[in-house]
């Protein structure tokens, strides 16, 4: 299949994944908490909202987010920035975004929740170890209920695709927009 083709696929791949389906979803009983990859960045910013849901304040996080989404969608498809030097980058840049937030927010629910101050008291600093304690115990429950959802997988895989089909093609992304 010619190599143009399967950027355009994977373009529509990447979209649909990081869009229109769900690319993280919790659930925990009947109650159903479902993410999309736009939405990644607030949930990096405040792990909870895995159990809370968004709310509110994530708006200044998602909407800047999701235009960093749709720019590097729309970027393989500059005829300037697909040839050159930027082309790989193009290219790899949606699967290198995927795996750091994926990296980052696995980094972000692994920490502690509570933090002494420097100079607290050795009392001060067990109740707090017993809190983290109990916190990271109720999180590896919690964890059990947190999947990657379909979106990240199709996405994962358009991602893939698109470096594929751009590797070793200087100016190939570019030529997917003609």
């Amino acid at each position: 299949m010619n190599s143009r083709y399967l950027a355009w696929i994977a373009l529509v791949l990447i979209f649909i994944g990081w869009f229109l389906l769900d690319a993280v979803t919790t659930s925990v009983g009947s109650a159903s908490l479902d993410f999309h990859f736009y939405e990644v960045a607030a949930l990096i910013a405040r792990p909870l909202r895995l159990l809370t849901g968004l709310g509110d304040g994530a708006t200044l996080v998602t909407i800047p987010f999701a235009l960093l989404c749709l720019a590097l969608l729309v970027a393989p498809l500059v005829p300037a920035l697909g040839a050159g030097a930027l082309a790989p980058a193009v290219r790899f840049a949606p699967l290198a975004l995927m795996l750091g937030c994926g990296a980052i927010l696995y980094h972000e629910t692994r920490q502690d929740t509570f933090t002494a101050a420097r100079d607290a008291s050795d009392l001060t600093n067990s109740l707090v170890g017993l809190a983290n304690s109990l916190t990271h115990s109720a999180a590896q429950l919690v964890g059990r209920h947190i999947n990657v959802g379909f979106g990240s997988w199709l996405a994962g895989a358009g991602a893939l695709l698109l470096a594929y089909a751009g590797a070793g093609k200087p100016g190939h992304a570019a030529s997917a927009a003609q």
